[in-house]
Parts: structure tokens; sequence; C-alpha cells
């Protein structure tokens, strides 16, 4: 049992604030330009593509919520209720990979001992694949299913 529950509360929000990027424009401190200081000999030289580039990504990172990690649950939740209204093939699929977002997201918000952007890869791929299957075919049964009627 825990002593201070509140505390363990207020120190799990705080992970999950993290966690999540919850404040706008405050992407995960990995966000860096250019080339840090090595000792592979790498070093960074400025070009106007490379200055081009650099502006599109601070822009996605510090302007829209591309480096949140609550926009891609976002996707997911939209996803997963979507699953269940329309007549898609791969609906239970897309059920499925929804459902292991948040079982990891939930693992991490009781055990995770650091609010780590890395740890919501699993969210991030499946807000890019659970779209993908729910457009992949508005046909009620996937090529997969055995056919119901059988002569």
């Amino acid at each position: 049992m825990l002593d201070d529950s509140g505390t363990y509360m207020r120190h799990r929000m705080a992970i999950a604030n993290k966690l999540l990027v919850l404040h706008p424009r405050q992407p995960w401190y990995p966000y860096c330009e250019g080339i840090d200081p090595n000792p592979f000999g790498l070093k960074f030289h400025a070009s106007g593509l490379n200055s081009r580039v650099m502006q599109v990504i601070r822009i996605s990172a510090f302007q829209t919520p591309l480096y949140s990690a609550w926009f891609y649950y976002l996707i997911l939740m939209t996803c997963l209720i979507v699953s269940f209204f329309w007549d898609f093939a791969y609906a239970w699929h897309v059920q499925l990979l929804v459902v292991s977002s948040l079982i990891y997201l939930l693992s991490v918000f009781v055990f995770g001992m650091s609010g780590d952007f890395r740890y919501n890869i699993w969210a991030l791929t499946c807000a890019f694949v659970c779209p993908v299957l729910l457009l992949s075919g508005r046909r009620k049964r996937s090529h997969m299913e055995p056919s119901r009627d059988r002569r």
C-alpha cells in the first residue's frame, strides 16, 4: 500500500504530462538542430537546403501537434470510434491495435520511470497503420474470413 497516494498520483501525472507532451510548443528534449560535437569527426555545415529543412521541422515541432503524443492517441481514439460505426473489412484489426496501444500507455503510466517520448512509438506506429486499415476496404469481411454461404 502506498503511504502517500496523492504524491504518487502527482508524480504519475507529471510523468504523463511529459510522456504525452501536453504543453503546446514544447517538444520532447531530443529536438536539436545540427550535429552535436561527437567523437566521429562529423561537423555541421549550414547550407540553404539544410536551413529550409530545419525551418520546416522547427515549425512542425513548435507550431503543430506533430511532436505531441496526445495527437497520435487522439487519432487512435478517432479510428476506434470509426471502426465501430463504419462497415470496414479490417475494423477489428484496428480495434485490437488501438487497445494494445492503450494498454501499453497504461503500463507506462503505472510503471514508467520517466516521461520519455520514445515510449509512445507503438502509438505513433498504430496512428499511421489504423487509418490505412480503415480506408483499405469498405466491405464487411476480409478475404481471409471464411464465406458464410457454402454451396
